[in-house]
């Protein structure tokens, strides 16, 4: 009777195991940073969108991967390096892409929710096209990221729209190029992101010389003290909404292994 409960129990434990780990498996959601403020993130189903990519060699320096796919893109605004260029009628960063996403609004994409949040850009940039700057809220695998772009201060109309994230990708290089300190902490204070990935940086390892292009500057450190900084190892993580940190973590990507370093 014994050795029956027990293979019972073992045939149950084994089944109650295989279906959490397809579960969680059914809900991974795939954060890969290519470099600068581009992302692309893959959802549980597959459905592929990239952020901000940025102009081949203007400014930064160096290129973007050829022929990266995405089932749509998202742009926060209309700088060569946000929107590949298009605004200056360069050839595009990307492969083709069935949608492309540039305005306020709510928007789907399969298994992806797309929310636009209109802002502003930073002072004293972007008046050639009004300062426009879309925030852009991605809902996926009952995760929410938001992405700034080149935001200036959060208003409190903004907090309200954009909500509680979990992740939040943000400018932050040591000269405070796009968003000071205080205004990064606003962010901070009113979104409450358990996850901070950094963008928006110089990269001396991809620049010509190692040198870093006039305006940028190498990756700032966290803000809020007590926050743990992890290296990921390589450009791409995947994350689950039930094994997020409780705490606040500053997470430092790779850029994409597809780049080439300028000459």
């Amino acid at each position: 009777m014994k050795a029956f409960i027990f293979i019972v129990f073992s045939i149950c434990f084994i089944f109650l195991n295989q279906t959490i780990v397809a579960i969680s498996a059914e809900n991974d959601v795939s954060i890969e940073y290519i470099a600068h403020a581009s992302f692309r993130i893959t959802s549980p189903d597959g459905t592929r969108i990239i952020i901000d990519p940025y102009a081949s060699n203007v400014w930064i320096g160096y290129a973007y991967p050829e022929n990266l796919s995405a089932d749509a893109l998202v742009i926060t605004h209309p700088h060569y390096d946000h929107d590949g260029g298009a605004y200056r009628n360069l050839p595009p960063s990307w492969d083709v892409v069935p949608k492309i996403f540039r305005r306020t609004g709510h928007y789907q994409v399969n298994d992806i929710s797309l929310i636009g949040v209109a802002g502003r850009h930073a002072d004293p940039y972007g008046k050639e096209f009004g300062q426009i700057n879309v925030v852009w809220v991605i809902e996926v695998g009952g995760i929410r990221i938001a992405h700034l772009g080149d935001n200036g201060p959060i208003t409190p109309s903004m907090a309200k729209e954009i909500g509680k994230v979990d992740i939040l990708m943000l400018p932050a290089d040591k000269d405070q190029h796009i968003l000071k300190n205080s205004e990064a902490l606003e962010f901070l204070t009113a979104l409450e992101p358990k996850i901070q990935i950094p963008m928006h940086y110089c990269i001396p390892d991809l620049q010509p010389e190692g040198k870093c292009p006039g305006g940028l500057f190498p990756i700032a450190e966290p803000l809020m003290s007590g926050t743990r900084i992890n290296e990921i190892a390589g450009n791409k993580i995947t994350v689950h909404a039930k094994t997020l940190p409780e705490n606040a973590e500053y997470w430092i990507f790779e850029p994409s292994p597809l780049i080439v370093r300028a000459n």
